[in-house]
């Protein structure tokens, strides 16, 4: 069962793409492999998905507000969006349940600070 809304999804869904590109700089990945660098141009500024920066950190924002006031939430949303903390972070039997709790959780945040 795929948590709703689904737009709140899709936002979640990109955070956690943009957290993994981060996760690889940080490990000293690189963007682009070594003979291809300077075939292609890539650019970070396209937004292919339809959503606007300011709904992309409103998300971001949202996280974090579960980070830091609903724990549990933002475990449940951490392990089924970013799998690679899954080793950090337990599994809990309430976990489909916190984590569609969570999705709506953001989606209201988001709303209340875009709308």
């Amino acid at each position: 069962m795929r948590p709703e809304p689904a737009w709140a999804v899709e936002l979640l869904d990109s955070w956690s793409r943009a957290d993994w590109r981060d996760t690889e700089t940080q490990l000293g990945m690189p963007s682009v492999s070594g003979p291809f660098r300077g075939m292609l141009e890539i650019s970070t500024d396209i937004d292919v998905t339809g959503y606007s920066s300011a709904e992309v950190q409103a998300v971001a924002a949202a996280v974090e507000y579960l980070h830091q006031h609903h724990v549990d939430h933002y475990r449940a949303i951490s392990r089924h969006f970013r799998p690679w903390s899954k080793r950090q972070l337990s599994a809990d039997d309430n976990d489909a349940r916190l984590l569609a709790e969570a999705v709506l959780m953001v989606a209201e945040f988001v709303d209340k600070n875009l709308g």
